[in-house]
């Protein structure tokens, strides 16, 4: 997570999120993800992120962008 990326402004934490879904969307491989993220630049995305230290999944809405 690189500071001011959509993953620090999404409040991303790096080794404790994962990032295991959306709505609509089921992961089975990458291919799903960044084909998710490259037709949603610059609009909102909700994600489903599974935290290890909470033992949680939260929504997470994030902005991806080109950058």
């Amino acid at each position: 997570v690189y500071p001011n990326s959509p993953a620090s402004r999404a409040n991303l934490q790096p080794y404790d999120d994962y990032v295991v879904g959306a709505p609509k969307f089921l992961f089975t491989d990458s291919e799903y993800f960044f084909n998710l993220i490259q037709s949603n630049l610059d609009r909102p995305v909700e994600l489903y992120v599974y935290n290890s230290r909470a033992d949680d999944v939260r929504v997470v809405c994030i902005v991806f962008n080109s950058n």
